[in-house]
């Protein structure tokens, strides 16, 4: 934010007289005849009797003519200039009447601004005693001028209760990205950077600090504008998924509910049981045998009446994924990839308590420990899973997995695409403090959030200027030199070195970083 324009900014007006101070400008001796006195009620034309200018006509010509008077000062860099609005000398005739906790004020004020400025990016309006911004956000989404602002500034003012809030929702003010309420009675509030973080998810400052939430592991969905709320939940997924894969599924247990519910279906996909290892063959069949025996076409087992359609309770579920997904004596590595998905369902109308279900599309591959790497090829499948979240009534305010559905079908080795939106990308900039021209390049390489902060990271720490080479070397493919930055700072080499590998290897960078990394002594 700018510097409060009483030091610099709203003083415009010095080459010509104050507002309504002169010949021809009555108003002001009308103004007083109002009040009571004979004092001057003539000596404007306007202000003979019954002469009264309105307030709020009087105080929007002040503000206007002050703001086509002192527009360069006032509005920097998109930043306009609101602060210690009453202090400011100029507007002295119109100072009781400046008031952010009337709607008669804001309407008047935005109106102005939308006439004289037209859209701005941040506004300031420290220091202006403001108790309520609802009639300041109301006005501005009114005057179309909500959709483009960025950032708001109301710092050292007495907001004292979150009741503005629910207007700075993205539906209409999709662009906001920062805010301030330092000195603020809010600011002193224990739950005052959770409440605004959480009804705001798209934010990505508050009082200069950024709002920090971990990174995301799951690859890019096509639509990654998840809530904050979704995001626990991926997040939470995520660890199950992590957690199964390099732990075994006792070690989830407490991650479902102890009355959970497992469904599994394999029904068009057979493990591929060749193997070189005698030891391999033989659980890999036996991998198969518990896969078949298990898995459930739910639908026909429901027509047929026949069967159970599903495996109940904590041990009954853990013992069943030990023996169709995740099996001793292999190792199980898994992808999640870009369509995952979050619906949040509120508790009422025929729902008892509230859900969240989780949507997952991934491929896993199961190795066993006796692989012989470059001979035997450990089957794969594509996986589709639905977790269904409700609340822990012993935790009191944990989410227990109530059921856990999944499917497996043959593998598909289609590439992985991204979808991220220019938004997207302008929040991590700044989150990151990072140009937000390279960061484009950065998501056109990475594929988590994850990623991107990994790949940041790398990129901070070898410079701008290898960061060039590295594009020079690599003939102006930016992607290939943002990688090629990635290998210089985790494995030591040249930017010359790190581009030959990369070309070597068709872009690879898992071989060239398995390669290239620097050995322990």
């Amino acid at each position: 934010m700018s510097q409060p324009y009483r030091r610099g900014g709203f003083r415009g007006g010095r080459g010509g007289p104050p507002f309504n101070r002169g010949g021809g400008g009555g108003g002001r001796g009308g103004h007083q005849q109002q009040q009571g006195g004979n004092r001057g009620g003539g000596a404007g034309h306007p202000g003979g009797p019954g002469g009264v200018v309105p307030v709020k006509s009087m105080l929007k010509t002040v503000l206007r003519l002050l703001f086509e008077r002192n527009r360069d000062t006032l509005l920097i860099g998109g930043v306009l200039n609101l602060a210690s609005m009453a202090a400011c000398p100029d507007l002295a005739e119109v100072t009781s009447s400046i008031d952010f906790n009337t709607r008669g004020f804001c309407d008047g004020l935005v109106e102005v601004i939308r006439e004289t400025l037209g859209p701005v990016d941040f506004i300031n309006i420290d220091s202006n005693n403001v108790r309520t911004l609802v009639f300041f956000l109301d006005a501005l989404f009114k005057q179309e001028l909500s959709a483009n602002l960025k950032g708001l500034s109301c710092a050292n003012n007495g907001l004292n209760n979150f009741d503005f809030v629910g207007k700075l929702k993205p539906n209409q003010f999709p662009s906001l990205l920062e805010l301030r309420f330092a000195n603020c009675p809010i600011a002193k509030r224990g739950d005052y950077r959770q409440v605004i973080s959480k009804a705001l998810p798209n934010l990505s400052g508050l009082d200069g600090d950024a709002l920090t939430r971990p990174p995301l592991g799951l690859q890019w969905p096509l639509n990654a504008e998840f809530s904050e709320e979704q995001r626990n939940f991926l997040l939470q997924s995520e660890k199950l998924i992590n957690t199964l894969a390099t732990e075994g599924s006792d070690a989830a247990l407490f991650m479902y509910h102890p009355s959970c519910l497992l469904t599994f279906s394999a029904l068009n996909f057979n493990v591929n049981t060749r193997a070189k290892s005698k030891d391999a063959q033989v659980a890999l069949q036996r991998l198969r045998n518990h896969m078949s025996d298990r898995s459930r076409n739910c639908l026909e087992m429901l027509k047929r009446g026949t069967g159970s359609v599903c495996f109940r309770g904590r041990s009954d579920v853990a013992a069943h994924l030990t023996q169709v997904m995740y099996p001793k004596g292999f190792h199980v590595m898994q992808e999640l990839d870009r369509n995952a998905n979050v619906t949040l369902i509120a508790a009422g109308a025929g729902v008892l308590m509230p859900l969240a279900i989780v949507t997952l599309h991934g491929k896993i591959m199961w190795a066993h420990q006796t692989t012989v790497e470059g001979v035997d090829r450990p089957p794969r499948a594509c996986f589709d899973r639905v977790l269904t979240f409700t609340p822990d009534a012993q935790s009191g305010g944990g989410w227990l997995i109530a059921n856990d559905a999944i499917r497996l079908r043959p593998f598909d080795d289609d590439p992985v695409f991204t979808c991220v939106s220019q938004s997207r990308i302008a929040r991590m900039a700044l989150k990151l403090d990072f140009d937000a021209g390279v960061l484009t390049e950065v998501f056109g390489v990475g594929r988590s959030d994850a990623d991107i902060v990994s790949i940041v990271g790398d990129l901070k720490n070898v410079g701008a200027q290898v960061l060039g080479r590295c594009d020079q070397l690599a003939g102006g493919n930016h992607k290939m030199a943002v990688l090629a930055c990635v290998v210089v700072s985790r494995c030591g080499r040249t930017p010359e070195e790190a581009v030959a590998a990369l070309q070597q290897a068709n872009g690879d960078i898992g071989t060239v970083l398995t390669r290239l990394a620097p050995t322990s002594a």
